[in-house]
């Protein structure tokens, strides 16, 4: 009978993530393991194997190991007379590589243990994250060549392009990539990302420079000046694509009558402050005086007690204080003529109140 040598560990890459059993039957498949357990019995641990042994007397053998829910590991073990040369080795390790490329995990550490009568391997391998000795096998040698593998169209915007490279070059897959993509990779963020700079800077200050502008004009439309102060704090905020908020019915509080409609037919439209100023002074000229009495209507007159009075005249002076260029209208003159008709109406019922004209 045949004595079976004893193995000890010699390289291991080791796994982190959930193996469902679809994947898990791809990573056996490319590493041609024979099937061993359940994923179903959490006390499974040896989940394929495969004797790499030249001789086939299984002093060299594959495993594929799971250490808990999250962790596990591809095994080499073989007999302590069994040597392995640097090459073997790399072979090996992009064999492990290639095969848990498309399976969810994340490669960890790659560790390389020597036999007993060998003190190292030429090439160290100690505990050596292995992301920092794999080779580079990507099929890109410069940036262009590279974009179509990190899934970028060539015509794609460089600001786009920036920031899937940059995703890229967080990733294990990019420490061993050659010098000279390295370095064009560096060059062309720092390109983008100056360039984004500059551009929104010179949004910023174009965007500050129209609010200004409206500003200094004495007869600035307040409407405009809103969308320059709402461009403002999308610059500020560098938000391009958002979109100003709009008023469906199209009317402006600086310029129209919120309140009321005007019709032309059965049409409604917008009424002007200007317009309904007009109206209203109209109205108020040409009507009967509170003394005449409406033959129709008899006594329709409305009546106010002194205090009602003084109230209603001084919230109609406040109003006319605010429809005119200010603080609280802006810098716009369309509110001046209904805030005369205001003032007007204002000291025509504080006249017959005790306080009258202060």
């Amino acid at each position: 009978m045949k004595r079976l040598k004893r193995r000890r560990p010699r390289c291991r890459l080791d796994l982190h993530g959930h193996l469902d059993q679809e994947r898990l039957e791809q990573i056996r498949a490319k590493l041609g393991l024979t099937k061993m357990g359940r994923l179903s019995d959490w006390q499974d641990e040896d989940f394929g194997w495969r004797d790499i042994s030249h001789d086939g007397d299984s002093s060299l053998m594959l495993n594929l190991w799971r250490h808990s829910e999250d962790q596990w590991s591809i095994l080499i073990s073989a007999a302590d007379d069994i040597d392995l040369s640097d090459q073997e080795i790399a072979r090996w390790r992009k064999i492990f590589t290639t095969a848990v490329l498309d399976s969810g995990l994340e490669i960890t550490d790659f560790k390389v243990t020597a036999p007993p009568h060998r003190e190292s391997y030429e090439t160290t391998w100690w505990n050596e994250n292995w992301l920092r000795t794999t080779h580079w096998d990507l099929p890109a040698q410069n940036l262009e060549e590279l974009w179509p593998v990190i899934g970028v169209h060539p015509s794609a915007a460089e600001v786009e392009k920036r920031d899937k490279l940059a995703i890229f070059m967080t990733s294990p897959t990019w420490q061993p990539a050659p010098l000279e993509l390295r370095e064009q990779a560096e060059n062309f963020i720092r390109r983008v990302t100056e360039a984004e700079h500059v551009e929104r800077y010179d949004r910023l200050r174009a965007a500050c420079t129209s609010v200004l502008a409206v500003l200094g004009d004495p007869a600035g439309d307040p409407a405009v000046l809103r969308i320059r102060l709402a461009e403002m704090h999308k610059a500020i905020l560098d938000r391009r694509d958002e979109q100003l908020p709009s008023d469906d019915s199209g009317r402006d509080p600086a310029r129209h009558f919120l309140s009321l409609l005007g019709y032309d037919g059965s049409t409604p439209r917008r009424i002007t402050l200007a317009e309904h100023a007009a109206s209203l002074r109209e109205s108020l000229t040409t009507g009967r005086s509170i003394e005449e009495a409406d033959p129709d209507m008899g006594d329709a007159n409305v009546e106010l007690t002194e205090l009602q009075g003084i109230a209603s005249g001084g919230l109609l002076l406040e109003l006319a204080s605010r429809l005119r260029p200010g603080a609280a209208f802006g810098p716009s003159r369309d509110g001046e003529q209904l805030a005369d008709v205001v003032t007007d109406l204002a000291w025509s019922v504080l006249d017959q109140t005790f306080l009258g004209r202060q």
